[in-house]
Order: C-alpha cells, then sequence, then structure tokens
C-alpha cells in the first residue's frame, strides 16, 4: 500500500514538475520572441499638443497610431521618443532615434533625411511646423530617417504599402478621430480670391429649396433650414452679400446658371464627372447627407413604385436596383409621402432629415 501511494506522489511529483518546466519554457520563448523584435525609435515632436500620453505611458495621437500600426506591419517594437522639434533632428542625426515623424518634406531636409513614399497625414497649422508649410497646398506628412540609411527606409515602405492595402482609409479613419471634431480650420484666401471679392461685392446664388428642415421656404418666401446657415455663414466668412435665386427644382438651377442669372449653386451634389461636364468647379463637401426608405405597410410587390424628388444623385442610386419605369418623381418630399399613404407608391426614398 505504502509502495503504490508512493509511486502515486512520485508520478504526480513527476507530472508538476513536467508542468512546471513546460510553463518555463513558453515564458522563455515568449521573452525570446520579445527580444527578437527589433527596435524602432521613433522621434515626435507634437507631444503636448497633437500628441497626448495617458497615466500608463501610453501615447495617443495621428502620428503615434500611425507608426504603432506601420511597426506592427514591418514586426518591430515601437518606442516613442519625445522631444522639441530641434531635438528630434539632433537625436535623427546622432543614431538616437531611428525614425522622425510627421515631417513636411522641403529640399533642405532631403539633404539629411530620406522621406516616405506614402504620406502619414497632412498639416494645416503653421505654429506646429516651424514655417515650413507651403500656403494653400495639402502638405503632406512623411515619416523620415537618414539619409544614410536606405535600408531601413525601404522596410518601413514596404510595411507601409502592406498597410494601406489591408486598410485603404486608414489615414483618414485616424485623422477623422483626431481632428474631425475640432471644425474647421481658419478661412485663407488668395491674394486673386481677395480681390475678386473686392470687385464683386454682391454674387447671386441659386438654391433648391424643396425640402424641409435641409431648404425650404417660409410663408414670407424667405429660405430658411440647413442653407440658410450656411448663407449667412458665407455671408459673414467672405464679407459680401448673396443675392439668392430660389428655384424648387435642379432643371431651374442649371437653367439659371447657364443664363448667368446665378454665379453659385449652393446645394449641388458632388459630382466632379458631371460638374466637369458643365464647365463648373465644385468645393469641398461641406455636408454629408444620409437618405433613407419609408416603405408602405403590408406586403410590397415584387417591382415596388418608387417615389422620390427629381434629381440626378437620386435617378443614378436608385436605377442600379430598379427598372427606370419603377421610378415616379414628385415635386416635394411631401409629396412622396402622401404617394405612399394613398398607394400610389410602395416606397419613398429621401433625404432622412425630411423623411
Amino acid at each position: 500500500m505504502w509502495r503504490d501511494l508512493l509511486k502515486r506522489r512520485y508520478a504526480r511529483s513527476i507530472i508538476i514538475v513536467f508542468i512546471s518546466i513546460a510553463c518555463n519554457l513558453s515564458l522563455l520563448l515568449a521573452a525570446a520572441r520579445a527580444e527578437a523584435r527589433p527596435l524602432l525609435r521613433v522621434g515626435i515632436h507634437q507631444f503636448g499638443s497633437d500628441i497626448t500620453e495617458d497615466s500608463s505611458g501610453n501615447f495617443h495621437g495621428m502620428e503615434t497610431d500611425f507608426m504603432q500600426a506601420l511597426g506592427s506591419y514591418a514586426g518591430r517594437e515601437v518606442i516613442f521618443v519625445p522631444g522639441t522639434w530641434e531635438e528630434c533632428q539632433q537625436r535623427l542625426e546622432a543614431g538616437d532615434i531611428d525614425v522622425l515623424a510627421g515631417v513636411i518634406k522641403t529640399q533642405k531636409r532631403a539633404e539629411t533625411m530620406l522621406f516616405s513614399r506614402l504620406m502619414m497625414g497632412r498639416a494645416s497649422d503653421e505654429a506646429n511646423f516651424h514655417g515650413e508649410l507651403m500656403p494653400y497646398r495639402v502638405n503632406q506628412l512623411h515619416f523620415a530617417v537618414r539619409r544614410d540609411n536606405p535600408e531601413l527606409m525601404r522596410e518601413l515602405d514596404l510595411a507601409a504599402d502592406q498597410l494601406i492595402a489591408n486598410r485603404p482609409y486608414f489615414v483618414s479613419h485616424l485623422y477623422q478621430i483626431y481632428y474631425g471634431q475640432r471644425g474647421a480650420s481658419e478661412l485663407r484666401l488668395t491674394e486673386k480670391e481677395q480681390r475678386f471679392l473686392k470687385r464683386h461685392p454682391v454674387i447671386s446664388a441659386v438654391v433648391v429649396a424643396r425640402e424641409a428642415p435641409f431648404a425650404y421656404v417660409d410663408e414670407h418666401g424667405e429660405l430658411q433650414g440647413t442653407m440658410r446657415k450656411l448663407v449667412d455663414r458665407l455671408e459673414h466668412d467672405l464679407g459680401i452679400e448673396l443675392h439668392l435665386v430660389i428655384e424648387q427644382d435642379y432643371a431651374s438651377a442649371y437653367k439659371d446658371l447657364g443664363t448667368g442669372e446665378a454665379q453659385i449653386l449652393l446645394n449641388a451634389d458632388w459630382d466632379v464627372g458631371w460638374a466637369a461636364a458643365h464647365d463648373m468647379d465644385l468645393s469641398a463637401v461641406y455636408l454629408t447627407s444620409y437618405y433613407t426608405t419609408v416603405t408602405r405597410r403590408g406586403k410590397l410587390d415584387r417591382k415596388p413604385r418608387i417615389a422620390c424628388l427629381p434629381k440626378q444623385t437620386t435617378d443614378y442610386v436608385l436605377l442600379q436596383r430598379y427598372g427606370k419605369d419603377q421610378i415616379r418623381h414628385y415635386a416635394t418630399a411631401e409629396e412622396c409621402l402622401r404617394a405612399v399613404s394613398s398607394g400610389d407608391a410602395d416606397i419613398a426614398f429621401l433625404r432622412q432629415e425630411t423623411a
């Protein structure tokens, strides 16, 4: 009996020792992998403004997030070294850091640095980039290494290629996270633009006002809604008066532009191909609208009737799913909804704010 008990204890001891050895080996292997991963020392010079550090010592910002992701694709452990712009430059030259993040490419800097093939962001704040900003340009931000280290740049460029191939909108996503809620940047006008505005203190603009609360006309015939706020902001920022031409459909608005009665269409869809074909220029997007469907209760036909406003973009989207004979145009959003309610249409396709 005692012999059997000793054998069982001995066997259990061997198992415990084996498990202990196995655990120790796994920890050692993990440590070995961590040690085998080469370091990437990254200099950051936006610390305290665009880059912050939490209580755990982790850095947060567009540049640091990009470099962390880049390091993962390159198979490197990233270590951030914050400092002033001058300190980061000196550390890069001395070899105390491997790469400098958030750098605008200039001819002078290209004498001592190699710049990434792809951009890692863009800059618009002159105060943070040491007077190197080029006015009215995109001012792409790159990461840079010493000019005598092309091997590292090839490695990081390849990692950046893989990152962007897998996540094409990664930079835009980071920009939205860290800068999307800050509001618009300061308005900048070229000398040519300033001279034009002085010569034209009153500019005529046409707006299609048929969708409350986006754009509509009140009982006094005055423009209201989101477009009214846009008009007020433009007049304030540009120091001009906008003479408004109000229409109920885009065909009339396009005609006003063609005859010269209006110089600007305030609520145009962002379609660069259409604009080029009609000899027009588009501004940057200032408003993103989502569309929704309002569906009649009950079982729908196999070919539902679609009620929508007559609009080029609306037709383009709907024709990808429905036949032309299924689409019915109505003058206002209210008429579209009434058509669904009365049974003349099955689905209303409307701007989300107006549905």
